[in-house]
C-alpha cells in the first residue's frame, strides 16, 4: 500500500502546485475570517470602552463646570462675608470702646452730681441756720437724703459692672468735703459754682449780675425774679462777687 508521501511524490509537479495554491487560498480565507472576527470584537470592545469613558467624561466635564461656577460664587460670597465680618468687627470694637467711655462718663457724672448735691446741701443748711440766728458752724449729721434729695437708682445694666469706689462725703464745719479730692480742685470748683450767684447791693433791682464771655465782653444780665418762695429769696440775697463767665 502506497504511503501519503509516495502518493504525493507520484503526482505531477503542476498538480502539486495546484494543491499548494488551493491550500494557500484556504489558509488566507480562513485567516481573514478569523482575524476579521477577532478585530471586529476588539474594535467593538474599544468602541464600547471609548463610548463609556466619553460619556463619563462628559458628565464629569459638566460637573466640573458647575463646581467651578460654584467655586467662583462661593469665593465672591466668602470675600463679601470676610469684608462684612471685618467691618462688623471694627464696629463692635468701636461700640465696646464707646460703651466703656459712656459707662465711665456715667459713673463720673453720678460722682459729680452726688458731690454737688452734698455741696449745695451743706451750704444752704449753713445759710438757713445763719438766717434763723443759729450757729452756722454747728455740727450737722443730716444729709440731702433726709429731704429726699438723692440721685435715682444706678442703671441696672451698669450697677453690677461698676467696681469703682462710691464717693464718701463728710460734713466739716458745715461744708462738704469729698474724700480723695485735692483741695485745689475743690477750690476751683467752688469758685466756678459761686460765679454769678452772689449779690451786689449797688446794682439795679431787676439785674443781679452781668453774663460775660471768656474775653470779658458783656453778653447780657441775669435778671432778678419774684421771690416766690424762701429758697429763691435766699439765693438772690447772696453776695455776688464777680460776673458770670461763660468758658469756651
Amino acid at each position: 500500500m502506497a504511503t501519503g508521501e509516495g502518493v504525493w511524490g507520484s503526482l505531477p509537479e503542476a498538480e502539486q502546485n495546484s494543491v499548494w495554491d488551493d491550500t494557500e487560498r484556504s489558509f488566507w480565507v480562513n485567516l481573514r475570517i478569523k482575524k476579521d472576527a477577532e478585530n471586529k470584537k476588539i474594535e467593538k470592545d474599544f468602541q464600547l470602552s471609548i463610548n463609556e469613558v466619553r460619556l463619563k467624561l462628559s458628565d464629569l466635564t459638566g460637573q466640573r463646570s458647575q463646581l467651578k461656577e460654584s467655586q467662583s460664587r462661593l469665593a465672591r460670597e466668602l470675600a463679601k462675608v470676610e469684608a462684612e465680618l471685618a467691618g462688623t468687627t471694627d464696629e463692635c470694637e468701636k461700640k465696646v470702646s464707646q460703651l466703656g467711655r459712656i459707662e465711665q462718663d456715667y459713673h463720673a457724672s453720678r460722682k459729680k452730681r452726688t458731690e454737688m448735691l452734698h455741696d449745695i446741701w451743706f451750704k444752704m443748711r449753713r445759710f438757713f441756720r445763719q438766717k434763723r440766728g443759729e450757729d452756722p458752724d454747728a455740727p450737722d449729721h443730716l444729709g440731702p437724703e433726709s429731704e429726699g434729695i438723692v440721685l435715682p437708682e444706678m442703671l441696672s445694666e451698669l450697677s453690677l459692672g461698676f467696681n469703682g469706689p462710691t464717693p464718701r462725703v463728710e460734713p466739716t464745719n458745715g461744708t462738704a468735703v469729698v474724700a480723695g479730692r485735692p483741695e485745689e480742685e475743690e477750690e476751683e470748683e467752688e469758685e466756678d459754682r459761686m460765679e454769678g450767684i452772689e449779690h451786689h447791693d449797688n446794682r439795679g433791682a431787676e439785674s443781679l449780675v452781668d453774663i460775660v464771655d471768656a474775653d470779658g465782653n458783656v453778653i447780657g444780665p441775669v435778671e432778678q425774679i419774684e421771690p416766690w418762695n424762701q429758697w429763691v429769696e435766699g439765693i438772690q440775697e447772696l453776695e455776688i462777687r464777680r460776673p458770670v463767665k461763660i468758658h469756651k
